[in-house]
Order: C-alpha cells, then sequence, then structure tokens
C-alpha cells in the first residue's frame, strides 16, 4: 500500500490497493506526486483500488470492490455500479444516514 498522504479518521478495509503508477505524475502544491492523496474523514471499502496520481476529498465513501482512477470531490459516495457509479451525498458525522442532495 502507497500513497502520498493519508489524512485523519480514514478507514480502509481489508485488500485495499492505494497505489501509483510511474508513467503518471502531477503537480499538486508544487510538488510531483505519482500516488493518491486521501483526505480527511474518507472510507475506503474492501477490495477497492485507488490509483495514480489523484485526489480523493474529504468526507468521502468508496464502496466495496470499486477502482477509482481519477480524483473524487469531498461529500461523494462512490461505489461500482454499471449504471451510476457517482452519487453525491451529505456524510453528518458517519452516524449511518446517507443524505440525499438534489
Amino acid at each position: 500500500m502507497s500513497a502520498e498522504k493519508i489524512g485523519q479518521n480514514c478507514l480502509i478495509g481489508q485488500y485495499v490497493t492505494l497505489g501509483g503508477n510511474n508513467c503518471k505524475e502531477r503537480l499538486e502544491e508544487g510538488k510531483c506526486i505519482r500516488t493518491p492523496i486521501v483526505g480527511d474523514n474518507v472510507n475506503i471499502l474492501a477490495g477497492s483500488v485507488v490509483a495514480g496520481p489523484i485526489i480523493i476529498g474529504n468526507d468521502v465513501v468508496i464502496g466495496s470492490n470499486s477502482t477509482v482512477t481519477f480524483d473524487v470531490e469531498a461529500n461523494t459516495l462512490l461505489y461500482n455500479r454499471p449504471i451510476v457509479s457517482k452519487h453525491k451525498i451529505i456524510v453528518p458525522g458517519y452516524k449511518g444516514a446517507f443524505i440525499k442532495q438534489e
């Protein structure tokens, strides 16, 4: 498991891969990154792959067995489903309440 930075209060499930690609890089805050930057209060559930020089915002939930290779905005639920792969939510303190944003 390799990540540029992992924020506070993160939960990373079993068999999660955080990694980079030596061929891809980007400049962030004047520094070259090749691996993910994970924000605060992020849940990455079992079997997910988060790969490349990407940024995962704060308060994000990545569902089981998802593959993420792009930046994810804050307050987002991302899950692996063929029809809907991204859904915005409000996550009030991770008390189990997900409120759909319109």
